[in-house]
């Protein structure tokens, strides 16, 4: 456990003449080749050491003096060990995403992809160290036309059962065609060519009032003309037109139709107010069509007599009574003739 001071760590010297001996030192193991520890080299007492290994490692059983990893981990060096990187050494195959752990791998499918040989509610398998990946549970693509996948696949809709919805398959994408006088609820048809991940949103009632669903049928909805607002309701394999106040159906005397699948909706026109009534504006009286109603005048000479004697202004006396469509006359207003010897009703 000594040696002699300044002889390089040797334990005797030979003195020749009047040499003085410089005496002895405790020696360090630890300070020469680490002691021969692959780790750590601790100090005891001069000439004694002992060797230890550091974070998940352990000394060998065969060998003091070297480290042995824990289960999982790979030597970096001084008696050190490190995580494995599971996926390195094997991974998960394809279409597939490995996340390495504590010596373990976690592998999951890519979005769209399954496992083969696990139940479909399986996205994720754990498998221990560095066991070889098994190709039988290798992720493959998901049947898009398969809605027991979830929602983003298949055809299933909850706004449409009395029927299958028609599925077919291509390649990333699906087309949902709903039955004969039912349309794609939010599209123009019906059908609709969805890619993976979207969710397809059932099927309605074909819309007569579109003239883009109604058209496969030989209807046009209730027409294009835009600078009127025609109202479109839906009806038993029919639409109802109905034309806006002071319009009426070209070709019939009112303002709505019930027009079966099939027939094209003819447009509105405008509606003569004087002509959809008998007796419009009463006796001794004009009367002047205006949009959704009719104006009443008397003839000159007369006055409404509901509007008093000959003390009212002749200017009131030559305003009209409006009366909206439909509306009847009242008697009551008809136009009576002046008294001719009153000055106020004419010079």
């Amino acid at each position: 456990g000594y040696t002699v001071v300044g002889s390089g760590g040797q334990s005797q010297v030979t003195l020749i003449g009047d040499a003085v001996f410089p005496g002895c030192e405790a020696t360090n193991p630890c300070q020469s080749n680490n002691g021969g520890c692959e780790g750590i080299c601790r100090y005891i007492s001069p000439g004694i050491h002992n060797c230890s290994c550091g974070e998940h490692a352990t000394v060998s059983l065969s060998n003091s003096s070297q480290c042995t990893c824990d289960v999982g981990y790979v030597k970096v060096g001084y008696g050190m060990c490190d995580d494995i990187n599971e996926c390195s050494v094997e991974g998960c195959g394809p279409n597939s995403i490995c996340t390495p752990g504590s010596n373990k791998r976690t592998c999951e499918c890519i979005a769209g992809f399954h496992f083969k040989s696990k139940p479909r509610q399986i996205t994720s398998v754990s498998i221990n160290g560095a066991t070889a990946w098994d190709p039988t549970n290798d992720c493959v693509a998901n049947n898009v036309c398969d809605s027991s996948f979830g929602d983003e696949y298949g055809c299933t809709t909850t706004l449409y059962s009395n029927q299958p919805v028609e599925c077919t398959e291509s390649i990333g994408r699906r087309t949902c065609q709903c039955p004969e006088g039912y349309f794609v609820v939010g599209g123009n048809g019906r059908s609709a060519s969805l890619a993976v991940g979207t969710v397809f949103p059932g099927c309605l009632v074909n819309d007569y009032c579109n003239p883009l669903h109604n058209g496969a049928n030989g209807g046009n909805g209730c027409g294009q003309d835009t600078t009127i607002d025609v109202k479109c309701t839906i009806s038993q394999n029919s639409r109802i037109c109905e034309c806006p106040v002071g319009y009426r159906v070209k070709g019939y005397e009112t303002r709505s139709l019930d027009i079966p699948l099939g027939t094209n909706f003819t447009g509105c026109t405008v509606t003569n107010q004087c002509g959809i009534i008998d007796n419009p504006c009463g006796r001794n009286a004009l009367c002047t069509s205006q949009l959704g109603s009719r104006l009443c005048t008397c003839v000159r000479g007369y006055h409404f007599k509901s509007l008093g004697n000959s003390s009212i202004p002749q200017e009131m006396l030559a305003i009209g009574i409006t009366i909206e469509e439909g509306g009847v006359w009242n008697p009551r207003d008809d136009c009576i003739v002046n008294d001719n010897c009153d000055p106020n009703f004419d010079d």
